[in-house]
């Protein structure tokens, strides 16, 4: 598993054609990088594009770039995109699970450009079968749980800001929280800034339980 900026995938490529998926290929990051794959067909090969509802532009990047599969996040635009489609011979699908199938499939390098929370699921779907994560020149930083974030600090260097949530402090009660770590653990796992939420928010003295809290960090 890695994760690196787009641009690598350029200079630092084999000569051997590399396999890409694009999540979210319709927004700004995915044009982006669609014109860095046409200026360089030889080293690509596009597995699978992704869209949350803009169906007939996906529809017509998969016929250009020569996709195997075009995904919508919306199923209501399934019917608009497997018109749009029609005769090209690329696999049209629909819905969230369909979209982390997409990222399932075995391309070699993963742009991941979904912002928000719905890109997280197809992200860490391609990260956990091994593709390699590329990101937007450009990116400062991540969300991530405690438990990538050693990886993905090997990966980006120290300068990287990688956010871990979930964080509550040591013999605190778990509340919600399914997975959690103490804050010390989550730094000493690689994250820069760290969520902790109601544990101080409420708190009878917020500040004090901030400043007990960076106590255990820096410990």
């Amino acid at each position: 598993m890695s994760v690196v900026p787009f641009g690598q995938a350029v200079s630092g490529s084999r000569a051997d054609e590399l396999s890409i998926t694009l999540l979210g290929a319709t927004g700004s990051i995915g044009s982006s990088t669609l014109d860095l794959v046409h200026k360089n067909r030889d080293r690509f090969r596009v597995e699978a594009v992704t869209a949350q509802r803009s169906a007939v532009a996906l529809a017509q990047l998969a016929r250009d770039v020569g996709a195997r599969l075009a995904v919508v996040g919306d199923h209501g635009c399934y019917g608009e995109l497997k018109d749009a489609l029609a005769n090209s011979g690329v696999e049209a699908a629909a819905g969230e699970d369909a979209v982390v199938d997409a990222a399932r499939r075995p391309a070699q390098w993963v742009m991941a450009a979904i912002t928000g929370a719905a890109g997280l699921r197809p992200t860490m779907t391609a990260l956990e079968r091994g593709a390699t994560i590329a990101l937007a020149n450009g990116c400062q930083g991540v969300v991530t749980s405690a438990r990538e974030a050693s990886t993905l600090r090997a990966e980006l260097g120290e300068k990287f800001a990688i956010v871990t949530p979930g964080v509550r402090p040591a013999g605190s009660d778990a509340g919600d929280q399914v997975r959690f770590v103490t804050p010390a653990e989550a730094i000493a796992s690689g994250a820069s800034h760290i969520v902790v939420g109601r544990p101080i928010t409420e708190a009878s003295d917020p500040a004090a339980e901030a400043r007990a809290i960076l106590g255990q960090i820096s410990r």
